[in-house]
């Protein structure tokens, strides 16, 4: 058999019925409430703690993007270097080879033939002529009048 409850506010036991289902209703909210903030107490630090950690996670990704980035451009930096130093390598292997061409093909008639050659197609120019003690024969005084010093001894 069902029990039903009189809610009948008229008289005495629906007006009990009423204050009882009241009482337990707010009683219900209060223990909801009650449950909401311990509920929220529990979870609130690992929220924080998830927060947190997420924030870390992040500036430790930015850091590692920065160290990688630095890395690529130090390597390529030395892969540059070592490309110059192979380019200079080169280029001073040419450079040898043509002394080396030279130096087996030049002869003191050459020079000679070329000196007077530079003789013919020069004027009134400063000429260094190489001595055997390694001091040049200057010319320069022919081109110049003469200095006249006068003395008050007079």
């Amino acid at each position: 058999m069902t029990r039903t409850r009189n809610f009948d506010v008229d008289t005495p036991e629906g007006q009990a019925n009423v204050a009882r289902a009241i009482g337990k209703a707010v009683a219900t909210v209060i223990v909801a409430i009650v449950l909401v903030i311990v509920g929220w107490k529990v979870v609130s630090p690992k929220l924080n703690l998830y927060r947190s950690n997420t924030e870390k996670q992040s500036v430790i990704a930015e850091q590692e993007a920065i160290s990688q980035a630095e890395v690529y451009a130090a390597q390529k930096r030395v892969t540059a270097a070592e490309a110059e130093a192979e380019a200079r390598i080169i280029e001073a292997e040419s450079i040898a080879e043509s002394q080396r061409i030279i130096s087996e093909t030049l002869t003191p008639e050459y020079l000679t033939w070329r000196f007077y050659e530079v003789l013919a197609t020069t004027e009134n120019e400063i000429i260094y002529v190489p001595t055997e003690a390694g001091l040049p024969i200057l010319e320069a005084a022919r081109n110049t009048p003469p200095v006249v010093v006068e003395s008050d001894n007079g």
